[in-house]
């Protein structure tokens, strides 16, 4: 059985940052009754895949396992608040394509009997699922707590990849992957937001200059 509970301070830090990016993003969901840069089919995806990948995570015996543990949690949850507060629920070619995808991981996994190779193929898919999500969040980037929740994602899978003791694929991919998924995904929020600082700034600095006038 693998360890999903906390053994060391890294890890205890690992779980407080990615508890918190979770709480953030799923507040700022219910707050407001859904967002445009969260997709309910994509977070559903997200959930069967975390779910398969914890699986095999198991029988690898992964160090990635409390992190996969933290994320089938929390997009089933998201699942769950977004299948209640998302009125706007399509399913478009996207989800068709990845849902073919994940029907191959499962498929190719079965016939190479390999947990190794089946985890390799299920991350791929996951990322795959998660293009259409990164592809919102470039259209209509979101609210600066989402900034702050993915910015928190970044930290907590930055971490999960120092605290490596090895660059075993079964330990390193989950983090990693995201490491680089994440990144996708808060660039278009770092962009929008450091835009509003900009001019939030220049504002400022324009009012300072007629008070002195």
């Amino acid at each position: 059985m693998v360890k999903i509970l906390p053994t060391t301070i890294m890890d205890w830090l690992i779980l407080i940052v990615m508890l918190s990016a979770n709480i953030i993003l799923i507040n700022e969901t219910r707050r407001k009754r859904g967002t445009k840069s969260q997709s309910f089919y994509t977070c559903l995806l997200w959930a069967g895949l975390d779910v398969l990948i914890f699986i095999v995570i198991e029988k690898l015996n992964s160090s990635s396992a409390m992190l996969v543990f933290i994320s089938v949690i929390f997009s089933s949850k998201m699942s769950l608040l977004l299948y209640k507060c998302d009125k706007d629920k399509k399913w478009t070619e996207d989800e068709t394509r990845t849902s073919i995808i994940i029907i191959f991981v499962l498929l190719f996994w079965w016939w190479s009997n390999s947990d190794l190779l089946g985890l390799i193929l299920a991350v791929i898919a996951e990322i795959v699922a998660g293009l259409p999500q990164m592809k919102k969040s470039w259209t209509n980037p979101g609210t600066r707590f989402t900034l702050i929740s993915y910015l928190l994602f970044l930290a907590g899978y930055s971490l999960s990849v120092l605290k490596l003791e090895d660059l075993e694929i079964k330990n390193m991919l989950f983090p990693s992957a995201f490491f680089v998924y994440c990144i996708g995904d808060t660039f278009p929020l770092v962009i929008k937001w450091g835009k509003v600082f900009k001019r939030y700034k220049r504002r400022i600095n324009n009012n300072r200059r007629l008070k002195q006038l």
